[in-house]
């Protein structure tokens, strides 16, 4: 299967939404920056095997992003993303 990388246009169009619920295998890769703090980045995203059961999301599935916050929970802290220079034409 042929890989290539999202437009711009393909990029600002795309929702991310539409992956809640679809199966993939991921390859994920921990690395260490110059001041010693790991970051997990995505190296490769695959179609899953086709004999793994699908994924049920529940009916009432609400986004962390979009859930209401608590008074008394800190939210966890987002961490940013770093860049992995890569041959990998995978646009995530």
């Amino acid at each position: 299967m042929a890989r290539k990388k999202f437009t711009a246009q393909e990029l600002q169009q795309f929702d991310l939404d539409t992956l809640i619920g679809v199966n993939c295998q991921l390859q994920v890769v921990h690395n260490l920056d110059s001041e010693g703090r790991v970051w997990a980045n995505v190296a490769a995203c695959i179609k899953a095997p086709r004999n793994l059961p699908p994924i049920v999301v529940p009916q009432d599935y609400i986004r962390v992003r979009d859930r209401e916050v608590e008074p008394h929970v800190t939210p966890p802290a987002l961490v940013p993303a770093t860049k992995v220079e890569d041959d990998d034409d995978i646009p995530f």
